[in-house]
C-alpha cells in the first residue's frame, strides 16, 4: 500500500473513505494506485477494490500486489 497525506481521500472504485493509518495523527491514508484507459491515476482500497478495478480494464500502478 502507498501512504498518502492530506485531507480525507476516497476510493475511486467504491467512493468510500480510504483507511486512515493507525497511530498517526498526520492525516495519512493507505491506498493502491490504478490508471484508467486515459492513463489518469486513481486511489483505490487494497482489497477488493484493486482487484475489481483491474478486472474492469484498469492498470495497476503501485502499492501492494493485488
Amino acid at each position: 500500500m502507498i501512504q498518502g497525506s492530506g485531507s480525507p481521500s476516497f476510493c475511486w472504485y467504491c467512493n468510500k473513505q480510504l483507511q486512515r493509518a493507525p497511530g498517526k495523527n498526520l492525516g495519512l491514508f493507505y491506498f493502491n494506485l490504478v490508471a484508467d484507459k486515459d492513463r489518469v491515476e486513481h486511489r483505490v482500497h487494497g482489497y477488493p477494490c484493486t482487484k475489481m478495478a483491474i478486472a474492469d480494464g484498469n492498470r495497476f500502478i503501485g502499492g501492494s500486489k493485488p
